[in-house]
């Protein structure tokens, strides 16, 4: 293998697990630093305090913006502002073709249901070709093995997921059935998930986000060289579906979450 192969296969690597261009904690805490403009004292004690800058980022955010008498359902909705979404009505922020979005797919209520039961489910530590990601991961159905055994079958999904799965499909225009594939996932503070498009075993992708908005960007090749981009911002409680270009033709990715956020992802097969 050359020097060139090697670097690209520990890029891949490094892209599945969501560190990105960053390997050890002193590049990630510069990164952060230098992304939120932080410089001086402010910027150091970034730097020094990573990992549990993210942590302390999130209490201060809680102590500033909710005061200690709000109820869980207000601390949920008030962990990180999110942005204003892309201008959809501009032709250079549209996003790919084949992607749906809606927010509100599930209301507070149900959201605090399902976190009940997520937080007792048997998470893992995602693992890459031998690595270990940031998220964590846990699977019913199917899953995919990673570290070489690919598709396997797994626990049947736990009833809680029931009607969520139905309304996921309506909004896919599909039989709840042909979900037979949910993986749930824990993002920490400061995990993510690198480019990627989804293994090709799979079709349709639909996403619920919980918890903590974040941004979902998309990147893909120009024939000039260089990425054709988009992003928007993933709100709690609303759901995404990956159809189409956007499914099969664009990379998508999640940068390193600022706070623990959780994500429902329901996956059909590709008929032959």
């Amino acid at each position: 293998m050359t020097m060139n192969e090697m670097q690209n296969e520990l890029m891949q690597v490094r892209r599945a697990l969501g560190w990105g261009w960053f390997t050890t904690r002193r590049d990630v805490a510069k990164k952060k630093a230098f992304d939120h403009g932080l410089h001086g004292w402010e910027g150091a004690g970034a730097r020094l305090f990573y990992p549990w800058y993210p942590w302390l980022k999130c209490i201060l955010i809680l102590i500033i913006a909710v005061p200690p008498s709000a109820p869980i359902t207000a601390l949920k909705s008030h962990v990180v502002p999110a942005p204003d979404q892309l201008n959809l009505f501009d032709p250079k922020t549209t996003l790919p073709e084949g992607f749906l979005y809606r927010e509100s797919l599930i209301s507070e209520a149900e959201e605090t249901d399902l976190l009940r039961h997520i937080q007792s489910l048997p998470f893992q530590d995602f693992r890459f070709h031998g690595f270990t990601g940031k998220r964590r991961i846990v699977s019913f159905g199917w899953r995919y093995d990673f570290e070489g055994a690919g598709l396997q079958k797994t626990d049947d999904m736990p009833p809680f997921l029931s009607d969520l799965r139905t309304k996921a499909a309506a909004f896919a225009h599909l039989d709840p059935s042909s979900f037979q594939h949910v993986l749930v996932t824990e993002y920490a503070p400061g995990a993510g998930i690198g480019w990627h498009v989804d293994k090709r075993v799979f079709d349709e992708v639909a996403g619920i986000s919980l918890l903590a908005p974040c941004k979902f960007r998309f990147r893909r090749p120009r024939p000039a060289g260089g990425f054709e981009r988009r992003h928007l911002i993933l709100r709690p409680r609303s759901a995404y579906l990956l159809t189409g270009p956007a499914r099969h033709d664009w990379q998508h990715g999640i940068p390193p979450v600022d706070c623990l956020r959780y994500s429902i992802t329901f996956r059909n097969f590709r008929t032959p």
